[in-house]
């Protein structure tokens, strides 16, 4: 008995030179039927160990997985962000080319205008010099008469 509380207080430590002698000292004194269970328990605890490990392994594996998706999915609503503000800044822009268009119209009409006018200025101005000269003609024309 006192051997056998000796191995469970060592359990933590398998690989310890004392635990080692001290279990195969309690398996060599027992039957074959309870080395046998011994052994399976033994694989058990093995079993469990491994099954642990992937465990673990797995959980790791489970969280990176998760950060990678959580990535990715920013980067695609940082994408979907930047094309909305693409769309928007395209829209601003073909706004601001309608609107100078229309600006650029109503210049265009301005000058036709403004154009338009200086003609009949000049027309004015030609029909007005042309009459000053049929004055002045048909009143040197009375003088000398």
């Amino acid at each position: 008995a006192g051997l056998a509380s000796q191995t469970e207080v060592k359990a933590d430590q398998p690989n310890h030179p004392r635990y080692t002698d001290a279990n195969n000292a309690v398996r060599n004194g027992l039957s074959p039927w309870d080395r046998a269970v011994l052994a399976e328990i033994d694989k058990n605890d093995k079993l469990r160990l491994e099954n642990e490990k992937l465990k673990a392994g797995l959980q790791e594996k489970e969280r990176d997985l998760e950060e990678l998706r959580d990535a990715e999915l920013k980067r695609l609503n940082e994408e979907r962000h930047e094309e909305a503000e693409q769309k928007e800044k395209e829209a601003e822009r073909k706004a601001l080319e309608d609107k100078l268009a229309d600006k650029q119209e109503h210049l265009d009409g301005a000058l036709r205008y403004i154009n338009e006018k200086e003609a009949e200025r000049k027309e004015k101005e030609a029909e007005q010099k042309k009459l000053k000269e049929e004055k002045q003609i048909s009143d040197a024309s009375r003088q000398g008469l």
